[in-house]
């Protein structure tokens, strides 16, 4: 593979860049909801997973930045500056939020890519990341929906059933790479 164009390899980092961030801020909601809500919803769980899994997207992209002959220079990511998260629902409702930025950023790059005619580059970000990211979203979406409509029952034994089952559901099929 031909050596990476700086333009190329600076968009990657700013994605790796926000990867990281997001995987502190997940690993710190982890924390929260762990002392807050213990294992009550399995939130705590689902975001200690997820912070694991942005680890492996970082990994994911260095190695490709390595491959494409590039140096991977990491910044220092700042720690996520709030302890409070709010409830569960508002914490997904954030953490889509979050990945519809970071969905932006990986369509900037796909774009970019594109219009310099770096196919490789094109293909890695609509494959590998873009795709994935989509799908992951919707899920996630899904997901708020049905736990908006398990809460309005003020029933909290169906909203922590269905909290468990809609995370289970989203880490299986992130396991078997279709989201």
């Amino acid at each position: 593979m031909a050596s990476m164009n700086q333009s190329a390899e600076e968009l990657l980092g700013q994605l790796v860049n926000h990867l990281m961030s997001l995987e502190h801020k997940c690993k710190s909601m982890a924390s929260y909801f762990r002392n807050n809500y213990q294992e009550k919803y399995g939130i705590a769980d689902f975001y200690a997973w997820c912070a694991q899994d942005l680890d492996k997207c970082v990994e994911h992209v260095t190695d490709y930045m390595k491959k494409s002959g590039t140096q991977v220079q990491l910044k220092e990511i700042e720690r996520p500056f709030t302890e409070i998260y709010g409830e569960p629902i508002e914490s997904l409702e954030y953490i889509l939020k979050e990945d519809k930025c970071l969905s932006h950023l990986m369509h900037d790059i796909h774009e970019w890519a594109n219009a310099k005619g770096d196919t490789g580059l094109k293909d890695f970000m609509h494959n590998e990341m873009i795709g994935p990211m989509s799908a992951w979203n919707e899920q996630i979406a899904e997901m708020i929906e049905k736990l908006h409509k398990a809460n309005a029952t003020q029933n909290l034994n169906e909203l922590d059933k269905t909290f468990k089952s809609e995370i289970s559901l989203i880490k299986q099929l992130r396991e078997k790479k279709l989201i």
